[in-house]
């Protein structure tokens, strides 16, 4: 049999006077039926007329108990997996039997057993970064700046001795190019060797003042450093472009 008995303080609404509402939580649905509906309310009378004018089965009060919004949220929690639509749940079995045993047991207050096997912290290793400075490092780069700037002046002085304006702009084009394509390439194989070394893209990306992607992009040959890649068609725009006559081509070039 259904328990439909309404438990002490509850005021119908046929009630004028009377004790103090008590909420209670109810079970709510079909007799017969695994599907009901769990919630609360302090007029259970008047909160059954209100579910069965939407329902087209006949509902009764199936259970009640003394509680409010803290057992409600309990057993929706503890009954989630059942939860069909709102408050509204399948049961498996009788749902009476299985939500007056939750209220008795309150499984919500056991503690929680974690089955996951802890895993121990991760501990990054600590690696001597090999590209830090070192003290002799600014006298080699000195030395190093002497030699380029004395060869740079070498072949500066070799393409000012071109008579020829038109055979000295493409000598400097010619040597930009080169210069351009060399450096690039040396680039691209200091990186591979810092990543080679042990070095992780993050780290590489510090050492270059730039993002651990973009440094991996200078491995794989993209331009480095030096701004985004014009296209031929952008090259061709803002500036005049000069071919050497048949006869230049043929009388003395750039060294």
């Amino acid at each position: 049999m259904p328990n439909t008995t309404e438990p002490p303080g509850i005021r119908t609404a046929d009630d004028s006077a009377g004790p103090a509402q008590a909420e209670i939580v109810y079970v709510i649905g079909a007799p017969g039926s695994t599907t009901v509906k769990i919630g609360r309310t302090v007029n259970p009378r008047k909160r059954l007329a209100e579910i069965q004018r939407m329902s087209p089965a006949r509902l009764t009060l199936l259970w009640s108990h003394p509680g409010g919004h803290e057992l409600e949220t309990n057993l929706h929690r503890h009954f989630s997996g059942l939860r069909v639509h709102g408050e509204w749940f399948t049961f498996q079995a009788d749902p009476v039997t299985m939500v007056a045993w939750a209220v008795g047991a309150q499984p919500w207050d056991l503690p929680k057993v974690n089955l996951k096997r802890p895993r121990p912290p991760r501990r990054r290793e600590q690696r001597e970064n090999p590209y830090v400075a070192h003290p002799s490092g600014p006298d080699e780069l000195a030395r190093w700046r002497r030699d380029v700037e004395a060869s740079l002046s070498g072949l500066s002085d070799e393409i000012r001795a071109i008579q020829d304006p038109l055979q000295r702009f493409a000598a400097v084009r010619d040597l930009e190019e080169l210069l351009g394509a060399t450096l690039r390439g040396e680039t691209q194989r200091a990186v591979v060797a810092m990543k080679e070394s042990g070095l992780v893209w993050r780290e590489i990306g510090e050492l270059l003042g730039v993002s651990g992607q973009r440094a991996h992009q200078i491995s794989l040959g993209g331009r480095p450093l030096y701004g985004r890649k014009k296209t031929a068609s952008s090259k061709q725009k803002g500036r005049t472009v000069i071919t050497r006559p048949a006869s230049a081509t043929s009388e003395s070039s750039p060294r």
